[in-house]
């Protein structure tokens, strides 16, 4: 046999193989990953492909086509290489890494998450990116924030000043920084968590707003209430006095003040924390929705009002309370009720109103669960109540009635973030309960 024809054919497929590694060569652009548990990382995460030791292949396919990534490694003390995945829509360092900087960002990253780390600062945040939650670092400010930015958690920080909020912004938790002064709130805003910090006033609240957590600072006054608000914590400040509440009000929590009344209560209110405060007395009606309430260390107030249903009721601490108007349906209460004489004209020192004919009510059944929920919420109560589902922005997505004593609710087609459920039965008695979904 001809040795030259044997020779050709190998000869013209390693030069094809030699062509083909060569073309690569040319296109390939290596750029240096200085930590290397950044690049143990990669490769035990599918990127092993694009690595020639601590050298990136920043054309790589694999690194160009991934959209969402997520770095939990603890001996991670240096991200740069990451910005060259630059069609990232989500960044995730989370709580593993030691992270003290970020390099440039992917320039179409939608999602950035750095919570739990040891960043002192962050890069230029692209104009796309729709989510920053950067709590418990040691960020003492923040970058200009895109316009396209929907949610910013940032609590647990040194931030001494926010900068001008999006006009798109809908949630912002700001917790936990030695913030005292607030820049003006977007119109779109749904929530607003600013407890712990220095603040002595808050700007204008949007009417949008559907729950403010307030508590912790140095406030005296409130500003107005949004009409559509549902849930105010606002304890442990110097309030004296409280604004009107919204109808749409289903929690108030303002214990710890220097309250001496209260304001009318919404018929939709749920739960009234009022404890420690110098309260003289409690509204002579209260909402038949109530069903925890909380006055206890108020030395001012001698007399009780109508206790229909209530699941939990403290009126405990230095309260002076001789006698009890006749109640209803009281699951807990402390001091028991039952170990106080009921108000008569025999036995009413303080000079309470005798109110008597209080029958009572069967506490209906209202179980929600799992909470947080990620496929489902499995709801429990009284067949032929009410349920609806509400979004964070008061909007009903769902409205049925129990069929049986169970029913299913699929949460796969919602988006993450929290939402009530409502549940109203038969005998007039309703009750609202947070879910998140996840």
């Amino acid at each position: 046999m001809n040795t030259k024809s044997i020779l050709a054919p190998l000869r013209q497929f390693f030069l094809a193989a030699l062509f083909s590694c060569g073309v690569y060569a040319l296109h390939a652009q290596y750029v240096t990953i200085p930590d290397t548990s950044f690049v143990n990382w990669l490769n035990n995460n599918g990127f092993y492909y694009c690595l020639n030791g601590n050298q990136l292949d920043t054309t790589c396919s694999y690194i160009l086509n991934v959209h969402n990534l997520s770095i939990s490694y603890k001996r991670i003390n240096n991200l740069d290489g990451v910005q060259y995945f630059k069609n990232l829509d989500s960044l995730k360092v989370n709580a593993d890494t030691t992270l003290t900087d970020i390099p440039v960002l992917p320039p179409a990253l939608q999602v950035l998450e750095c919570r739990n780390n040891q960043l002192s600062a962050l890069p230029v945040l692209p104009s796309t990116l729709t989510r920053l939650a950067c709590e418990f670092n040691n960020l003492s400010s923040l970058p200009a924030l895109p316009a396209a930015l929907q949610s910013l958690t940032c609590y647990n920080n040194a931030i001494d000043s926010l900068p001008a909020l999006p006009a798109g912004l809908k949630t912002l938790y700001c917790a936990g920084n030695p913030l005292i002064h607030l820049p003006a709130l977007p119109d779109s805003l749904l929530l607003l968590s600013c407890s712990s910090n220095g603040l002595s006033q808050l700007p204008a609240l949007p009417a949008s707003l559907v729950e403010l957590y307030c508590q912790d600072n140095s406030l005296t006054t409130l500003p107005t209430l949004p009409t559509g608000l549902k849930n105010l914590d606002c304890y442990t400040n110097t309030l004296s006095s409280l604004p009107s509440l919204p109808d749409s009000l289903c929690v108030l929590v303002c214990h710890h003040n220097k309250l001496t009344s209260l304001p009318a209560l919404p018929a939709g209110l749920t739960i009234l924390n009022c404890a420690y405060n110098k309260l003289t007395g409690l509204p002579a009606t209260l909402p038949d929705s109530l069903y925890q309430l909380f006055c206890d260390h108020n030395a001012g107030i001698k007399c009780l009002p109508v206790i229909k249903t209530i699941w939990y009721f403290e009126f405990s601490g230095d309260i002076l309370i001789d006698c009890v108007p006749t109640y209803g349906n009281v699951y807990i209460s402390d001091p028991a009720l039952n170990s106080i004489q009921i108000c008569d004209a025999d036995n009413n020192k303080n000079h309470c109103t005798v109110i008597s004919g209080i029958t009572e009510t069967a506490l209906p059944v209202f179980k929600v669960y799992p909470n947080p929920a990620k496929e489902y919420i499995t709801v429990e109560a009284d067949e032929n109540a009410a349920i609806s589902l509400f979004d964070a922005a008061g909007r009903v997505l769902l409205s049925t009635k129990m069929q049986g004593a169970q029913m299913r609710l699929n949460t796969q087609q919602l988006q993450a973030g929290l939402y009530l459920i409502k549940m109203a039965a038969t005998n007039g008695y309703s009750h609202f309960q947070k879910v998140i979904v996840e």
